[in-house]
Order: C-alpha cells, then structure tokens, then sequence
C-alpha cells in the first residue's frame, strides 16, 4: 500500500510540473490521502512501525512540496498547519471516537438480507 502513494506522489509531482500550491495540496486530498486513510491498518495499528510507514508518506510528500516551491521547511507539525492538514497519527483517536459516537446511535436495519418498514 505505502508503495502505492509513493507511486502515485511520484506521477502527481510529474503530471503537475507547472501547477500552484494550492493545486498540489488538493489534488494530494484527493487523490492520495484517502489511500493513506481509508482500511490501512492507521485505523486499527498492529505495529507503532505500520503508523510511522503511513506517516512517512505524507511526510514526504510535504517536504518535497515545500521543496517544488522554495519555501523554507520548518517542522513537520508547523509545515501540516501550513497547508492545513492534520497528522494521520494524531487523527486516528478522534476518528475512532468518532466512529464510536456514530455507531452506538444506529437505530438502521443489522440484517442486509431483511428489510424492515
């Protein structure tokens, strides 16, 4: 999977040569951060090694955007303030929390085989 977005990063710094800030960063909320997000195990860690994985993808993606642009690259957490995206690991407890609050008020059909009126 992680090779997956560093291939697409690749073709998205390749395809967009001439394309503005701005551009590159929603284009990388479209098109590569749900990779990053969606069923990848940041949703239900195993291993501290898998989150840091995930999270060096967007890493690197963020510095060679700041890179493309000349900007001077500062931490990694002022550089996500920068752009106005979050830190998959920090995101991952509200997400759950989240999910939890959403689920526990379910009042929908459990049997997809049955529907109920």
């Amino acid at each position: 999977m992680i090779k997956k977005v560093h291939q697409r990063i690749n073709l998205l710094f390749n395809v967009l040569r001439r394309a503005t800030l701005e551009v590159f960063i929603k284009c990388y909320v479209i098109y590569i951060r749900p990779l990053l997000e969606y069923g990848t195990l940041i949703t239900s860690p195993v291993a501290k090694s898998n989150i840091i994985g995930i999270e060096n993808c967007q890493k690197k993606f963020i510095f060679r955007t700041f890179k493309k642009f000349n900007v001077p690259y500062p931490k990694y957490f002022k550089s996500l303030e920068y752009f106005g995206l979050e830190s998959l690991e920090k995101k991952t407890p509200a997400a759950r929390s989240g999910l939890y609050i959403q689920n526990s008020g379910f009042k929908g059909n459990t049997n997809p085989g049955r529907v109920t009126k």
